[in-house]
């Protein structure tokens, strides 16, 4: 397959897909080095106008500020979700380890364990508060309030869990309001993100026309180790979470192959494990098949980065994968085909309890020949993911 000449990519653009905290750092310092640059105007080029340095900057500062406005909306809408994500997981987990123990110890005061009565009170037991799914342990506190209304006895049980259903439904509510928050500062985050991308890469050419004779001087308008630095996440040292990972045993002569659909114009960069990095922007509902060779056989981790968020389907077959991994956050991901691979037991595990998580109906999995290991459905975690896709309509295949 013919390769992309590397001077066709916008680096800057690439290399911030995903990452916003730095393309804040790496804008910002453009800006700054502009302005200290405005008055070093080098001497003309014959024949050809171009822009002063003052006409870049001029050019980039109202984008480049915009950009800084949405950064800081977007860390603050962050921040809130955060701490009220925090809020609703301190209610689950007292919930898990202080209400269902004592309400269930209150009933059998009244009813024995195994009685009819405490039966239509607890049919599956402690079970449903443990659901995977949050907001199916919610339903369920609003179902075992509402069962104890036949039970005079048990009223102040009853008034407890009414209380406890409406603080955390409130709690929910608000905390999924902050997370609609943060998508939309999000978005127009990353439409900002995109202008500024281009603004710098317009800006790159644009100094290197000028500074033709002498193209290392360029350097002085860019901090080169920011946009190499794999270090800077938006989660202050923490590892980014939006990416999808595997990897891949490379026989010398089988290329790689990685087919991705998604929503009509989002981007992600695919990051083979080697030099490069391939943007993909998703056009129509086609998937799209991108051939990956390596120049040696060896281990190689490849990564999907980006907006991750936007990937409805996924095939990767006959690779070689010994393992892969989702994000937690993939709303629109329908099919995931990884036929004839080596999956480990850990990541054909964790694949049905992610897309437990999302609440997608009519999906496909298909993780059929090859080496791939079979789900263990003697975990409580892996089967109860599996029984609430397959009651959402999905069709699972496995060895």
């Amino acid at each position: 397959m013919e390769k992309q000449w590397h001077y066709t990519y916008n680096q800057f653009e690439v290399q911030t897909v995903g990452n916003y905290k730095k393309m804040y750092i790496l804008s910002t310092d453009h800006y700054g080095k502009l302005q200290n640059e405005s008055q070093n105007e080098p001497p003309a080029i014959p024949g050809i106008i171009l822009p002063t340095i003052q006409d870049l900057l001029d050019r980039f500062e109202p984008v480049e500020r915009e950009y800084e406005v949405r950064y800081t909306a977007w860390s603050n809408a962050r921040g809130i979700y955060k701490g009220e994500t925090d809020r609703f997981e301190q209610f689950l987990e007292e919930l898990k380890e202080n209400k269902v123990p004592r309400w269930e110890t209150l009933v059998m005061v009244e009813f024995p364990k195994g009685s009819p009565d405490f039966v239509i009170i607890f049919p599956q037991g402690r079970k449903p508060f443990n659901n995977t799914n949050r907001d199916l342990r919610i339903a369920e506190i609003e179902r075992f309030a509402n069962s104890l209304q036949n039970y005079p006895q048990l009223v102040a049980v009853m008034n407890d869990a009414l209380a406890f259903y409406t603080q955390i439904s409130q709690t929910r509510d608000h905390q999924q309001a902050m997370e609609d928050d943060v998508k939309l500062k999000s978005d127009a985050l990353e439409a900002q993100r995109q202008l500024v991308a281009e603004e710098m890469y317009l800006n790159l050419v644009i100094l290197l026309t000028k500074f033709y004779k002498t193209p290392t001087d360029v350097e002085r308008f860019f901090e080169l180790q920011l946009i190499r630095s794999t270090t800077i996440s938006d989660d202050d040292g923490a590892p980014v979470l939006n990416h999808i990972k595997g990897t891949i045993v490379y026989v010398l002569g089988t290329p790689f192959v990685i087919g991705l659909g998604g929503e009509n114009g989002e981007q992600v960069v695919i990051k083979p494990g080697d030099s490069r990095s391939i943007p993909k922007t998703f056009h129509g509902n086609a998937v799209d098949f991108e051939n990956i060779d390596y120049a040696a056989a060896g281990t190689y981790n490849f990564t999907v980065e980006g907006k991750t968020t936007a990937v409805r389907e996924i095939h990767i077959n006959d690779a070689q994968m010994s393992s892969f991994s989702l994000p937690d956050d993939m709303p629109i991901l329908t099919e995931v085909v990884l036929q004839g691979n080596n999956l480990d037991q850990t990541s054909v595990n964790n694949l049905p309890i992610v897309l437990a998580k999302n609440e997608i109906i009519n999906g496909v999995v298909s993780i059929v020949g090859g080496g791939n290991a079979v789900p263990d459905m003697s975990n409580p975690e892996v089967a109860a993911a599996i029984s609430q896709l397959q009651a959402r309509g999905w069709t699972i295949l496995t060895n």
